[in-house]
């Protein structure tokens, strides 16, 4: 840590969208995530394609400059947020509301894991939190590994639009934790994540803490 290396990598250019011999315009690229191994770097570009903004998503092997995968060509996909998962996969999140995981090496894409989702994040690659829509409702759920469908946490009326609501997901001594936020108010549920309606209504019966800040919340997390 006392003496970092810093490398420069030129991206081929073939595998970058918007890029056009002899014309010039804007690109943008923001380091999304790194891999566990920190030999992968997921990559957003955005970029106009006349006068639209396109987004697209590169994943980048720094061990190998020339082998850069874009997921958006790839896939064939509008992605709106991506979160890596075990090695080689990742969660994508279509511009549709469908959650699916990606397995790069193959291109094999899972069915829609969670419908109509507006935000998600993962927790130790296994685990989903997102915001949501149901009919005219507003949602926030979980979703594990092995699960066929999603638990829902809590349901909001679409009404309530001035109000905004959180989801965030952790273990803490060996217990599921979820934290669920409403404007300025914040519950926090521990034990083990439901994954039916009865073990949801005993998880939620009893909440491990409750509190309320001064001010609205605008993101949370759990340390």
């Amino acid at each position: 840590s006392k003496q970092p290396k810093i490398t420069a990598q030129e991206l081929p250019q073939d595998q970058i969208g918007g890029i056009t011999p002899g014309q010039n315009s804007e690109h943008s690229l923001k380091v999304a995530a790194w891999d566990e191994s920190s030999r992968h770097i997921l990559l957003k570009h955005d970029f106009l394609s006349g006068d639209k903004a396109v987004n697209e998503w590169l994943w980048v092997d720094r061990e190998n400059q020339q082998k850069i995968v874009n997921i958006s060509f790839l896939t064939n996909l509008e992605i709106t947020d991506i979160k890596t998962a075990r090695d080689g996969q990742m969660y994508i999140l279509q511009s549709n509301g469908a959650v699916r995981l990606l397995t790069v090496d193959s291109g094999a894409i899972s069915r829609p894991l969670i419908s109509q989702v507006t935000s998600f994040n993962s927790y130790q690659d296994n685990i989903l939190s997102y915001n949501g829509t149901q009919a005219d409702n507003r949602v926030v759920g979980v979703w594990r590994d092995g699960w066929t469908m999603p638990t829902i946490m809590q349901i909001k009326p679409n009404i309530e639009t001035s109000v905004s609501t959180h989801i965030a997901v952790s273990n803490y001594f060996y217990n599921d934790t979820v934290a669920i936020s409403n404007g300025s108010n914040v519950v926090v549920y521990s034990g083990k994540l439901p994954q039916t309606t009865h073990d949801k209504d005993t998880f939620i019966k009893e909440p491990f803490a409750t509190f309320t800040l001064s001010r609205p919340i605008e993101k949370l997390s759990i340390s």
